[in-house]
């Protein structure tokens, strides 16, 4: 489904939040990063500022709302080269 459709079907034009979710910051952060709309389009629909958006998507990731996983063999390497890095005094 293309980003304008998930943006159409998203919006209840009323800045209330849909039943499925608990709270607007469950919503905001649903929008976010499973519907991938960028803060300004959520702000516009949940009719609060994008500061208020970052706040929200922010306090998501508090609560355990939303985590962020790093792959951890990406995660290995970068350690690795920074330790490198250190090391021999090299830059990045």
């Amino acid at each position: 489904m293309g980003k304008e459709n998930r943006r159409q079907q998203t919006s209840s034009g009323t800045g209330a939040v849909p039943a499925e979710f608990d709270d607007a910051t469950v919503w905001a952060a649903w929008m976010y990063y499973v519907d991938e709309l960028t803060q300004s389009e959520i702000a516009e629909i949940v009719g609060v500022s994008r500061v208020t958006v970052i706040k929200m998507l922010q306090e998501a990731r508090d609560r355990g709302v939303v985590s962020i996983r790093i792959n951890t063999e990406i995660a290995g390497r970068a350690q690795l080269a920074r330790e490198l890095a250190h090391t021999f005094n090299l830059d990045a």
